[in-house]
């Protein structure tokens, strides 16, 4: 706690230094140009169009060496070149951001009025997104806004920008210094937002609402009005009480946000550092406590308690995954991350029916998860493997297409990769575990699509095979080989690598030889 505490501090002291400097340095800035241009202000009309002047020549420079890319540049720092030579529609990043709008478009169109709610693109990301990119945020305060509150939430704020913007055309004659620096910070954080995800940080979204509240004041006037004594009180002691009130609740809801997310922080540095399993269990519990709907923390608590099961079986730890499971869903229904987990416990648990439904039921609603194609061609796999144990041959044949089925759909979604605008990064690799491939070369070996099986086996062979799984592939692929009637030299040398698996290897063909009506 202290570490964590410590580093929270210094966060904070950053923080408030940082704000500090920024205020000196704004009011020498502010005294040492306002007068200059209050007097400007009192000038000829056409002295007046000097500021402007110069804001609209630096912008058409700007915009002419990112256009032309003159050579001078290059004398320039080699960061700053290479930023410059890279910003255009067909950058990485400009095209990135693209997808993320058209994937925040077809979030909207779902619930176009209302939204989804807060923090809903991070969730919903992983349903729409068009690759598997790995970002959470739409880089975009509108886009995100569009999201999240819908229709609704994103004309409010225009509507309050303009009326903001029309009390300031208005009061135009009244303009100060101090006022034309606040819209200045009010258009440059507006303008850099629409692009990127600045305002998820906290501080920048407090600045950006109580700047267009020092805005808005412009032209305001004290009431004339005078009010009886009594009303007076009420009022004056009304809006100071509701308002202090209100930062109470907002203190202790960021409070507890805050110490639950240190909370969580700790549990991953306590696993990380392989501290003792009460140490991470004391601080995931305590990020629970402090903010019972968090997926995210209630999926580590149950990959650690399979992890404990892993290392010291007891179903204690099995009963405390199910428990928390159940209590996250009551808040979160559809999680990607609790949905793994989900797998992992009914993994450990061989509910192997439970895993297939799960993962046949939501991978339609996460297309890019590869986990999900994994555990899917897995599943069919042994379930087509204990029938064929058992000699019923048309359901072992009909869970080994599920399995080739899911992984055509796999290579279908793999392709649209190939489809993206040139320049625009894959995003995280999407292809399947060797554990999946492997299980596809034997699934199809049991088809007897034999070249297919040939195919997928190959990469798996080792001349000198040293574990289990490598002498499994060996045999998997010398029985093709062997059933194909050809390539003996091949067959040779596998049983070389292999001088005492000549039973198993008859017991394998026959299992594998072992007909189907396709």
């Amino acid at each position: 706690m202290s570490m964590d505490v410590s580093s929270s501090l210094r966060g904070w002291a950053i923080l408030f230094g940082s704000a500090i400097v920024y205020a000196a340095l704004a009011t020498l800035i502010i005294r040492s140009i306002s007068d200059w241009m209050y007097d400007l202000g009192k000038r000829e009309p056409r002295d007046r169009w000097i500021i402007p002047s110069i804001f609209v020549l630096t912008a058409t420079v700007g915009v002419l060496i990112l256009v032309l890319k003159p050579h001078w540049i290059s004398f320039l720092p080699d960061l700053l070149e290479q930023r410059l030579l890279k910003i255009n529609g067909k950058e990485n990043s400009m095209l990135e951001r693209f997808a993320f709008y058209r994937d925040s478009i077809k979030m909207w169109q779902h619930q176009p009025i209302f939204g989804y709610g807060g923090s809903a693109w991070k969730t919903l990301v992983y349903t729409y997104q068009s690759n598997p990119y790995a970002s959470i945020l739409a880089h975009s305060f509108i886009f995100q806004t569009l999201v999240e509150t819908g229709m609704f939430g994103i004309l409010s704020f225009v509507l309050l920008l303009v009326w903001i913007l029309i009390r300031v055309f208005r009061n135009r004659s009244r303009l100060s210094p101090e006022y034309g620096v606040m819209i200045i910070i009010l258009a440059v954080l507006i303008m850099t937002s629409a692009i990127d995800f600045n305002m998820n940080f906290g501080y920048l979204i407090c600045m950006l609402f109580i700047v267009m509240g020092m805005v808005s004041t412009i032209g305001r006037q004290a009431s004339a009005k005078i009010k009886p004594v009594p009303v007076r009180l009420i009022s004056n002691a009304a809006k100071p009480i509701a308002h202090l009130l209100f930062a109470i609740f907002l203190l202790y809801q960021s409070v507890n946000l805050i110490q639950s997310h240190s909370s969580f922080n700790a549990a991953q540095n306590a696993m990380l550092q392989k501290k003792p399993e009460s140490v991470t269990f004391s601080w995931i519990d305590d990020a629970i406590k402090h903010a019972k709907d968090h997926p995210e923390y209630s999926a580590f608590k149950v990959m650690a308690l399979l992890m404990r099961h892993d290392g010291q079986p007891d179903e204690v730890y099995l009963e405390e995954s199910v428990k928390t499971l159940g209590q996250i869903k009551l808040f979160e229904k559809q999680n990607i991350t609790l949905i793994e987990a989900e797998l992992a416990l009914y993994k450990v648990q061989n509910r192997i029916d439970e895993a297939q439904e799960l993962v046949m039921n939501n991978l339609d609603v996460y297309p890019w998860n590869t986990i999900l194609y994994d555990q899917a061609i897995l599943g069919y796999f042994t379930k087509g493997f204990i029938a064929k144990q058992e000699h019923n041959l048309a359901k072992a044949e009909q869970y080994f297409h599920s399995a080739v089925d899911i992984f055509n759909r796999f290579d279908k979604q793999k392709n649209k990769l190939s489809q993206l605008p040139m320049g625009q990064a894959k995003g995280l690799p999407f292809k399947l575990a060797e554990k999946s491939m492997l299980a596809l070369g034997q699934i199809y070996a049991m088809l007897h699509d034999w070249a297919t099986a040939e195919k997928i086996l190959k990469p798996f062979v080792s001349q000198i095979p040293k574990t289990r799984d490598e002498l499994n592939a060996n045999r998997w692929y010398e029985a093709v080989l062997f059933s194909q009637g050809n390539s003996p030299d091949a067959v040779k040398q596998l049983r070389k690598a292999d001088p005492d698996g000549g039973p198993m290897m008859k017991e394998l063909l026959a299992f594998i030889q072992e007909g189907y009506s396709s």
